[in-house]
């Protein structure tokens, strides 16, 4: 088949067609370059909650943790738009903006696990990975109830 221009897409399609331009100067490797230095942050953060899945293998979340995740926060009138959910280090963790940060942890630390915890630049609450508390009643509720409790007071 051959190559379509621009001036002969709608013949295909009934909707509104745009065609944007990229930029071909020098523009395109910066951001190459940028995106290489950051890490993948999925949601737009429009409510200034930083979700990080601090697994030891430094995967993304997985669909199936991430829709587990929601059920909770779209409860609570939270949706992927309102946060970031970033996979990575501490380095990574302070260049994004955030009032409250939950962190999933392979080998969480005991002291003050599910527990919200006040700063004077925001809240935090660490908790196992969301694939553990998938697994297990008793953690689903302890997780329930801190998210609970983060986002009761002021949203």
């Amino acid at each position: 088949m051959d190559k379509l221009s621009p001036d002969q897409l709608p013949q295909l399609f009934n909707e509104p067609i745009y065609v944007l331009d990229r930029p071909t100067t020098g523009r395109q490797d910066n951001a190459d370059a940028t995106a290489a230095e950051h890490p993948e942050i999925k949601g737009q953060n429009n409510k200034g909650i930083l979700i990080v899945n601090e697994d030891t293998a430094h995967t993304p979340i997985s669909p199936e943790d991430e829709a587990f995740i929601f059920k909770g926060l779209n409860r609570l009138g939270i949706t992927l738009d309102d946060v970031a959910i970033i996979s990575s280090g501490d380095e990574q963790k302070a260049s994004i903006d955030h009032r409250k940060k939950i962190i999933l942890q392979q080998n969480p630390s005991p002291q003050n696990l599910y527990q919200v915890i006040s700063e004077k630049d925001g809240q935090i609450l660490n908790c196992h990975t969301i694939a553990a508390i998938r697994q297990n009643q008793e953690l689903k509720v302890k997780f329930w109830l801190a998210l609970k409790e983060m986002f009761a007071a002021n949203g």
